[in-house]
């Protein structure tokens, strides 16, 4: 017998300010324990950081001045824009990093963003900020 389905509430589906990821090893997708605040595509600071980046790229091109090393720059920038915290899974205590606690600031996002032993962080912090369903919220009807 058929059975018909429900249908859901549009308005049930929502798009969230900012989300939290968990960070996973780079080699075996097993969680770190840490979590990431990520600012969603609708979030202010990811908006301004993004039509900012944008109106650079655009001044770059048109002074035909474009290299990797800017668009790499342009692109660490958005990501620190984008990351509003972090914290430890378990009890919410400081992230540490070679042993020390890494309070959360713009500074410290960029010091691990830009380093060359971090890639791995970078993109998985990118590919979640890509991911636009890390940032829907409401569920669907069973």
């Amino acid at each position: 017998m058929n059975e018909a389905k429900q249908s859901i509430d549009l308005a049930s589906i929502t798009t969230l300010k900012s989300a939290e990821v968990e960070i996973v090893h780079p080699a075996t997708a097993v969680g770190l324990g840490v979590m990431f605040l990520l600012a969603g595509p609708e979030h202010e600071v990811r908006k301004r950081a993004g039509v900012e980046a944008a109106r650079r790229m655009r001044d770059r091109i048109l002074a035909d001045d474009l290299d990797v090393v800017t668009t790499d720059a342009q692109e660490t920038e958005v990501l620190v824009a984008s990351t509003l915290g972090w914290r430890r899974k378990d009890d919410g205590g400081p992230v540490t990093f070679g042993g020390e606690p890494l309070p959360f600031s713009a500074e410290a996002a960029r010091k691990l963003y830009t380093d060359p032993e971090r890639h791995w962080l970078r993109m998985q912090v990118r590919n979640a900020l890509e991911r636009r369903a890390v940032f829907i919220g409401g569920s669907p009807a069973a």
